[in-house]
């Protein structure tokens, strides 16, 4: 491509246009290979199942156990799921989805720390701070203070 367009030569706007689409032909034929399901469709749709379910009932299960066991599937088949499909493991998907709902209540509320561990299902705020400076590395007061 580079040699055609530094060669003024005759149609050459029509062969920059051919290697163009050439290029994108061999980049979606590797993010197809890359990240091509190799797993069978169903576990598709576990995953849809287990992401609907954790925003139903995050606030009352925390554990890979307790969605395992609410798809009727293994800990260990639910881990290889997410793995396979969102580079991550379960507890991971669960901590990320734990922490985006703290930052939205610390950012949209006037709840106090404990409210908002409260409604996320914490009964020991000194766990739920201890739990978000971990993840996001201030603690919840510390972070809504940078944002308002």
């Amino acid at each position: 491509m580079l040699r055609e367009y530094q060669d003024a030569k005759a149609y050459q706007q029509s062969a920059l246009e051919a290697y163009f689409r050439l290029l994108l032909v061999e980049l979606r034929r590797k993010y197809n290979h890359i990240h091509s399901p190799t797993m069978p469709s169903p576990y598709l749709g576990q995953l849809d199942q287990f992401l609907t379910l954790l925003e139903g009932h995050l606030r009352e299960h925390k554990g890979v156990a307790d969605y395992a066991a609410l798809l009727n599937i293994s800990s260990y088949q639910l881990n290889q799921i997410t793995k396979k499909h969102l580079g991550k493991t379960c507890s991971a998907v669960i901590n990320e989805q734990l922490v985006l709902e703290a930052k939205r209540h610390l950012l949209a509320t006037d709840y106090q720390i404990k409210e908002i561990a409260y409604n996320l299902g914490y009964t020991d705020v000194s766990y739920f701070t201890r739990f978000f400076k971990k993840q996001v590395g201030q603690t919840p007061l510390e972070f809504r203070s940078n944002f308002k």
